[in-house]
């Protein structure tokens, strides 16, 4: 087996290298980006920082080698980011002592695919208090009684391997989020199960060797191969599941090229929405620092699904006025719909930090289900689900005192909770919360509006009626058809009501019959 060779100890320099450093020069050190820093936080690939304010940490100067270490290790031995954590913590974070462990696990192939046993082996009597938090002892004898988990003995004395730890350690945290000790153990037998196939067809590879003597060299190389391919391709299929039972388009409110599905363009149309948008051009023509024409500009573009414009558009405000809070929030909505993920949650995490901002929060949530979302990993997406359930009841609460600002709020919150977490059947939002929203943007006057007010608040009325639909719909409600049907009434055009008319017609013909 080659060993790879991480990169060495950096050169020391004239004056002592400090203790700790700020995330700024990790980021600067190590190129990546600071959500990934903390992506690494709370996979705990990294130790954790030592906080000094609300907003500010200082973090040991060796998170710049382990951040090297995680991206050559995936390169070149291809592991997981969990199998790296498993690593990092058998060594306890200490740079010098990864690198001896990788050197000692190189020297020999047998070593590399099943480590070093003496060292890897636990005691029963010390597992419990490897797990945080920790479950009572006699838990784990059930486990092992259950043959859920395997355990092997020495000298009078029971052990369990490292992985079988890490194996444990999932099942706790399965257990304390609602499943059972039954579920677990259906999923291990299947796993032993096709691990005796993968096992049947690894000897049958290597019998077919035209040699038996060149088999030995490569015994360790092949069972390594074998292993690393099924575990990985294993988690690849599962989390590929998982998002193909998730996407579901008749949920999303966004199209392919990121323009809202709907209002039809043909409603924006009839509302004045392109006119008004051309007079304010025009007015920013004679005057580029009208700041009500820009923020008007700014409502328009988000509604037309114009994210370029609505780019430019915030960035001129916050050049005027840094401090515009729906700016910034409709800056980081830009970006995110730009494709700029990245830089979107970088900068939203920035304006959250500096103060209040219901709807930066929102548009946070968004960004980073969304980049979750891309990265195929299941896992990321439930961390992202998660984290962005807390943050939408922040922005309710901090935007308690503002009704106009809370509905806009609660509505958003309710149609991302809808697209990201109702087919998980994670926080699914309530009939009452969706319908008390309907009534109150059905609720709200019209006359004595300007024109984009108008148009947003019909907006506003269509996305909480398709919300209540959705809603209704899953739970087999007859109502849902008259919402739908509503829908159509108000933008003949737009996709929704073309499915209506599906709808109607698959009927049509059924009673025909």
């Amino acid at each position: 087996m080659s060993v790879v060779r991480l990169p060495g100890p950096v050169a020391k320099p004239a004056s002592p290298t400090p203790r700790y450093v700020t995330i700024k020069t990790i980021l600067q050190r190590t190129g990546i980006h600071r959500q990934t820093v903390h992506y690494y936080l709370r996979k705990e690939l990294l130790p954790q920082p030592v906080r000094t304010s609300r907003t500010s940490a200082l973090y040991p100067s060796s998170t710049i080698e382990l951040i090297d270490m995680v991206h050559n290790l995936q390169r070149h031995q291809r592991l997981s980011l969990d199998e790296i954590v498993v690593l990092f913590r058998r060594h306890n974070y200490d740079v010098r002592a990864i690198r001896h462990g990788l050197a000692q696990t190189a020297q020999s192939p047998l070593q590399a695919v099943f480590g070093d046993q003496a060292n890897a082996l636990i005691p029963i009597s010390e597992v419990a208090d490897r797990i945080d938090p920790p479950p009572p002892r006699e838990w784990v004898e059930k486990l092992l009684v259950a043959n859920v988990l395997r355990s092997e003995k020495r000298n009078g004395r029971e052990f369990i391997s490292a992985d079988t730890l890490e194996a444990l350690r999932a099942l706790w945290d399965g257990l304390r989020s609602g499943a059972s000790i039954e579920q677990f153990q259906t999923l291990a037998l299947s796993v032993d199960k096709e691990a005796s196939i993968e096992f049947d067809q690894f000897l049958k590879n290597l019998h077919s060797l035209s040699d038996s003597k060149e088999a030995a060299p490569h015994v360790a190389r092949l069972f390594s191969s074998l292993e690393r391919f099924g575990a990985h391709r294993r988690r690849d299929a599962l989390h590929h599941l998982f998002l193909d039972r998730l996407r579901k388009p008749g949920y999303m409110f966004l199209g392919p090229n990121r323009r809202y599905i709907f209002p039809s363009r043909t409603f924006l149309q009839k509302m004045g929405l392109f006119r008004e948008m051309d007079l304010l051009l025009r007015r920013l023509d004679q005057n580029p620092h009208d700041l009500e024409a820009l923020q008007n500009l700014v409502r328009a573009s988000n509604v037309s699904s114009d994210w370029s414009r609505l780019h430019q558009a915030a960035q001129e405000i916050l050049r005027v006025q840094p401090g515009d809070a729906n700016a910034a929030a409709s800056l980081g909505l830009a970006l995110t719909n730009l494709g700029r993920l990245p830089e979107a949650i970088s900068f939203l995490e920035e304006v959250i930090a500096r103060g209040s901002n219901p709807m930066a929060k929102i548009r946070l949530c968004q960004a980073l289900t969304a980049q979750a979302y891309e990265s195929a990993d299941a896992a990321r997406l439930l961390d992202a689900v998660v984290r962005r359930s807390r943050l939408a009841v922040e922005a309710i609460k901090e935007s308690a005192g503002n009704p106009g600002l809370l509905r806009k709020v609660r509505l958003n919150a309710l149609l991302d909770m809808l697209y990201f977490s109702d087919p998980l059947r994670l926080n699914r939002p309530a009939e009452k919360e969706a319908r008390e929203i309907y009534e109150e943007f059905r609720a709200l006057s019209e006359r004595k509006l300007p024109v984009l007010a108008k148009i947003s608040l019909s907006m506003s009325r269509l996305y909480s009626c398709y919300a209540l639909y959705l809603i209704l719909d899953q739970e087999g409600n007859a109502k849902a058809a008259q919402l739908l049907n509503e829908i159509a009434r108000i933008d003949p055009d737009c996709v929704l009501a073309a499915r209506q008319q599906k709808t109607a017609l698959a009927k049509k013909k059924l009673r025909g019959r």
